[in-house]
């Protein structure tokens, strides 16, 4: 092929290249003109224009609000009722209610304010006679329009898109006059329905109406056990100084006190449980068995003395690049979805709620403590409160200074790990019986805590008669040895 050719094909693709970069540049021209034309044309209207309204109601005018968007259709109609006070003093109050809803609770803040900010809503003329409303997104998919109705006289929009400035555009249905709002004006006209219903699954009461919650139930898939709590029956006794001050204990899969700072999110959270979105509203029986319900992952029944509660979670879904599960309360007609933020139940594990502490009684509560050990048996006998605590070893008078030291070494006895399983029982080190100074009348018992031996270098500690933890040997042999030396009128030694 001669140079001439070569320079030619090289010369003909060169300008091929060029035209289509030309012809890119002036389509980007021609539109970056019609959208500085655009923009120019909403700013310099709302700069100069006269204000308009469009509409005149106030918000105590508006009975109804029809909505269409995108993503549903819906009618908030409004109500009054009668709001009293601190002083007694009543007033009638105005709120909005979707009454296709009434027995699904609902955001009336939401809903409020897609009346409130309608009403007298300022406008701005940006074109009267435009050639093209479509470039203003009234016929596009995400449009909606919204219908106000007082007793004599009804409104309706067309909403469109978001102006360049940061407002939106709208217009009335039987004019081409585009006008410009806030976009505050037009707030939630283009949200679902699912956004003016509550996620609050279930309201927590107020302190004085708040229900005695007497036990949960915690049961997953993915465990082979129940974690039950119960509520501390000792809280009911003013009298009875408690070294564990969370209001329930854990009876299964062990037995233990709870960690006062974490334990109210599985106690108490099913009361202002807050879910992270709604799914389905009237599910129906097909639909609650395609989310996991028939045989739920996670199940929770929280016993009250107003009655029962329960909740479910159902299969795990992805939406939008993030993992929920399906949750539905007995009784509430809605598919929710939860993350496991918002539903701590479902990754929780005994140790992520118990305290450290095994034991629970305050040392000026113990009438009698028992010890039978491979050390040695003996038995305390303690009488008088904070003040005039005294202390007896088998009968003899003790020092109540050393008794203390000895109850502080008992009750550091570590839960260093959870223990759920069986347990040689002929391996029994060390068994510690405490007996309150006062049994009211039969209804509350003392603790009790027996420390087995294993393989030697760990031991299973039962508290109460339920395997719950283990520990290092280590500190069962220097608890065998302040037992000794409470035989032997010793001074205790607090480390191991």
């Amino acid at each position: 092929m001669s140079s001439n050719v070569k320079f030619f094909i090289a010369a003909g693709a060169a300008f091929a290249v060029l035209l289509v970069a030309m012809i890119f540049l002036l389509k980007d021209k021609e539109e970056t003109e019609a959208e500085s034309s655009k923009s120019a044309a909403s700013t310099s209207v709302s700069d100069t224009a006269e204000t308009v309204y469009l509409n005149t109601f106030e918000t105590a005018d508006i009975k109804t609000v029809v909505v269409d968007n995108a993503h549903d259709e819906f009618t908030v109609t409004q109500h009054t009722r009668t709001k009293t006070d601190s002083e007694g003093n009543q007033t009638e109050e105005v709120y909005y209610v979707l009454d296709d809803y009434a027995d699904i609770l609902q955001d009336e803040g939401y809903l409020y304010t897609l009346a409130n900010n309608l009403s007298c809503a300022e406008a701005t003329i940006v074109e009267e006679a435009p050639e093209n409303l479509s470039e203003y997104g009234f016929d596009s998919e995400e449009a909606a329009t919204v219908t106000l109705k007082t007793d004599s006289d009804e409104m309706t929009i067309i909403i469109g898109d978001k102006t360049p400035i940061g407002g939106v555009y709208v217009k009335y249905p039987d004019s081409d006059t585009v006008y410009s709002v806030k976009d505050t004006a037009v707030l939630y006209c283009k949200h679902k329905l699912f956004h003016f219903l509550s996620k609050t699954v279930l309201q927590e009461p107020s302190e004085s109406e708040y229900p005695k919650i007497e036990r949960v139930t915690v049961l997953r898939q993915d465990l082979d056990y129940e974690i039950v709590f119960e509520y501390d029956i000792t809280g009911d006794y003013e009298d009875i100084v408690h070294g564990n001050t969370a209001s329930h204990i854990m009876v299964s899969p062990i037995n233990a006190y709870l960690d006062v700072m974490t334990s109210s999110d599985y106690t108490h959270g099913i009361f202002g449980l807050l879910a992270n979105d709604i799914y389905k509203v009237y599910p129906t029986e097909d639909e609650l068995t395609a989310c996991g319900f028939t045989d739920p992952y996670c199940s929770i029944l929280t016993e009250t003395d107003i009655g029962d509660i329960v909740v479910f979670f159902g299969d795990t879904v992805e939406i939008e690049g993030a993992t929920y599960r399906y949750g539905y309360m007995g009784g509430i007609n809605i598919i929710y979805l939860f993350n496991e933020e918002n539903a701590p139940w479902l990754d929780m594990t005994p140790a992520s709620v118990i305290s450290e502490m095994i034991i629970g009684t305050y040392i000026y509560d113990i009438g009698k403590l028992t010890v039978e050990s491979t050390a040695g048996n003996f038995e305390f006998a303690g009488s008088g409160d904070s003040e005039s605590y005294s202390v007896t070893l088998d009968g003899e008078q003790y020092d109540v200074e050393m008794f203390k030291t000895f109850y502080q070494f008992l009750i550091k006895a570590p839960a260093d790990t959870v223990y759920i399983g069986d347990f040689d029982e002929t391996e029994l080190l060390c068994s510690i019986d405490i007996e309150l100074q006062n049994d009211y009348d039969g209804v509350i018992s003392g603790e009790t805590l027996e420390f087995y031996s294993t393989d030697g270098r760990t031991a299973v500690i039962v508290h109460n008669g339920v395997p719950s933890f283990s520990c290092n040997i280590s500190y069962v042999n220097a608890l065998l040895d302040n037992i000794e030396r409470v035989k032997n009128g010793e001074a205790i030694v607090s480390t191991y």
